[in-house]
């Protein structure tokens, strides 16, 4: 994770340098989100990924980057696309090498909620990533 050392005035009560590191804020559940939950396995998802899964060693990374905010979540939930940039930018020293294709639809579906897209997995991306069922 990479830490934001721009923030060189935040201190703690004992005047030593506090750093943040950039993560999600919050996370999102609705109906299909939680029946995947449901449905699928989260823990069941390889350490590591699938290789040659996407079609982009770029997109692969990403998501599974994404799978390790499932496992932390112990759901499947949704994300704000912006909180995703940041996130997989951190992890990643600033390069998104697939936003593109996370939001084509393909694997992800988009919703707006509060006028903030969210970004949330759908059964294909579970099915190619080789989730099991439950």
């Amino acid at each position: 994770m990479k830490i934001d050392k721009s923030w060189k005035d935040w201190v703690d009560e004992n005047g030593k340098n506090v750093y943040r590191t950039l993560f999600v804020k919050c996370f999102y559940e609705d109906d299909e989100s939680h029946q995947l939950s449901e449905k699928y396995d989260v823990r069941s998802y390889p350490t590591g990924g699938v290789p040659c899964s996407l079609g982009s060693s770029g997109l692969e990374n990403d998501v599974c980057r994404i799978f390790d905010l499932y496992h932390i979540c112990e759901k499947f939930v949704g994300f704000e696309t912006e909180d995703l940039i940041n996130y997989l930018g951190a992890i990643q020293g600033g390069s998104i090498h697939s936003i593109g294709r996370l939001k084509s639809g393909e694997f992800f579906r988009i919703k707006k909620v509060r006028g903030l897209e969210v970004l949330f997995p759908n059964e294909a991306l579970l099915e190619n990533q080789k989730v099991q069922k439950r």
